[in-house]
């Protein structure tokens, strides 16, 4: 409940909406869901630009951006994005069909689950067998002032994705958010320091798992 009303009430969702991401970080990121897909799960999505940029570069035909903040869906739905559809979901309890889409991306969200395993388990039966999953998450010193927040190293992010049925086929390297935006002097400067720490292997300050789901048994 405490992390719903973090969402609903205090997240700079309106911010999000009224300006577009930073299209070279997305880009990156998106690269590695190929082109031409069926449909894209983006878990997490907040007012879903990651599903619009996704649509509109022909990675995929269509996007079902979720997210668990009424508010951020009602900017989403204000942007008005063709083939996009919004809805507010649990990521741990996903209202989707079973094998309902070919890829998944979630960017920065999975670590603020409270139950990452149930997460996983869930990205894993709505995916088709041997779908792709894109996972964004934070390495293990990147901190944000969100209420729940997972940390750990790519070592750590490993283990738990495999042990849930997932294959990593490779890794990227995520930047980060542009230094200044949205962020206090003290964010800023640990989001410089995460700018310099990412020039080294397995210090990247979000790594961008690419996974392959695994029939479920």
């Amino acid at each position: 409940m405490k992390t719903r009303q973090y969402y609903e009430k205090e997240y700079h969702f309106d911010q999000d909406a009224s300006s577009p991401p930073d299209l070279r970080r997305a880009e990156r990121i998106l690269k590695y869901l190929g082109k031409d897909g069926d449909r894209l799960i983006d878990l997490g999505g907040g007012v879903g630009w990651m599903s619009m940029l996704a649509v509109k570069g022909g990675h995929v035909r269509e996007s079902v951006n979720l997210d668990i903040s009424m508010r951020a869906l009602r900017f989403g739905r204000e942007l008005q994005a063709d083939s996009v559809f919004f809805a507010c979901a649990n990521g741990e309890a996903l209202p989707l069909q079973t094998g309902s889409a070919d890829r998944l991306l979630s960017f920065g969200s999975l670590e603020h689950f409270d139950d990452i395993d149930a997460g996983l388990k869930e990205i894993r039966r709505v995916l088709v067998p041997n779908g792709t999953a894109i996972l964004v998450v934070p390495n293990f010193y990147v901190r944000t002032e969100q209420p729940q927040e997972f940390r750990t190293h790519y070592w750590g992010w490993k283990r738990i994705m495999e042990r849930n049925g997932f294959e990593v086929l490779t890794t990227g390297r995520d930047w980060g958010p542009q230094v200044f935006r949205n962020s206090s002097p003290g964010r800023a400067l640990l989001r410089m320091a995460g700018r310099v720490a990412s020039l080294f292997p397995y210090l990247q300050y979000q790594l961008i798992m690419v996974l392959k789901s695994k029939p479920c048994s």
